[in-house]
């Protein structure tokens, strides 16, 4: 029995298509119905990192590094492509990758991530995101996740709710403005549908962070003259001591420039430091074994705003299929005598 509106829609059909049944129009309508409510799920989803649809059954991989060890591919609907040459790794378009221990496994089931416990250590690499316009967000970053599945990789990040995961993002930015944040947990909203009071010792979904460059340019931009200059090349230096207190610094030109440490970053409701009980966290998860992720993705109509604060004539919005992150000389290194700074 067809419902009202449908009988409504089949008379209408029925004056353009007179030779059309009445069950032959519904079923075409239904199909336009589904493919419009589809395209309208589509335009509602939240910005954020490639989603993990597997696209086909193989693996797309890249060496980097000691033979076998490399990166595999989130390969995904859309998926833009990662590649390496000499001591360089470069991502284009839309993409996630994972560093591996072996680039030779044939699924999912078989890949073995390389868990870094970096206490007592200094993550050091080149990164050049002269390609990297406003509006795109290129990261290099540490999570908890555990090992991949027959379904997929596994991943985990804190944005995840039930599944979320520790993350450190040690950079995300572009050519406008980078930042380091600290992802503990994920807090859920209580009973009344807002999220609970932040305490004090909290770097929840919303991270303990540290921006620079999206106000201004005197610390990071290109051609900035009193910070790093966003348009040529930077080392980055993520060093942890032996209690998981973390510290990431940019070198350009043999200057030193801290910009996290667990005194100038503070809890998103405006706590002043990082409390011992998130840095027991992070060793925690560091001695179980954390994996580097490195992502390229963009967010249309000034969606990454809370990276960039937004583009300008000066700062055009990406292009994501041609934009470009270089990761040169990625490795660890045992720290120097130098304590990781806390102020």
């Amino acid at each position: 029995m067809l419902s009202g509106p449908e009988q409504a829609l089949v008379a209408m059909r029925k004056l353009l298509l007179p030779s059309s049944s009445d069950d032959e129009i519904v079923s075409s309508l239904a199909a336009w119905l589904a493919a419009r409510d589809k395209a309208d799920a589509e335009k509602q989803q939240p910005t954020q990192r490639p989603l993990a649809v597997i696209a086909d059954g193989s693996l797309h991989t890249t060496s980097y590094g000691k033979w076998p060890k490399g990166f595999v591919q989130e390969y995904f609907t859309g998926a833009g492509s990662i590649w390496s040459s000499g001591t360089t790794l470069t991502l284009q378009g839309n993409d996630r990758a994972y560093m591996t221990d072996d680039v030779q496994a044939s699924s999912w089931p078989a890949v073995r991530y390389n868990k870094l416990n970096l206490l007592g250590k200094t993550l050091k690499y080149t990164a050049d995101f002269s390609g990297v316009g406003c509006g795109c967000n290129a990261g290099l970053y540490l999570v908890a996740m555990k090992s991949s599945t027959y379904s997929g990789s596994g991943y985990c990040d804190v944005q995840m709710k039930k599944e979320a995961c520790l993350e450190i993002d040690l950079q995300e930015g572009n050519r406008k403005a980078m930042a380091t944040t600290l992802h503990t947990r994920y807090e859920f909203k209580n009973a009344t549908g807002k999220p609970p009071p932040l305490a004090d010792d909290v770097c929840n979904q919303w991270g303990c962070g540290v921006n620079w460059g999206k106000d201004d340019d005197s610390k990071y931009g290109q051609h900035s003259t009193t910070g790093i200059d966003s348009a040529r090349p930077y080392d980055v230096h993520a060093k942890f001591d032996a209690d998981g207190r973390m510290e990431v610094a940019l070198w350009q030109d043999e200057t030193k420039r801290v910009i996290w440490n667990v005194t100038k970053a503070g809890t998103p409701n405006g706590h002043a430091g990082i409390p011992s009980a998130e840095t027991a966290r992070v060793k925690k998860a560091m001695e179980d074994g954390m994996v580097l992720v490195v992502s390229l993705w963009d967010a249309p109509l000034n969606n990454m705003s809370w990276l960039d604060g937004g583009c300008t004539k000066a700062y055009p919005h990406c292009n994501l299929a041609s934009t470009r992150a270089l990761y040169t000389n990625i490795r660890v290194e045992a720290n120097d005598d130098a304590q990781v700074e806390h102020s």
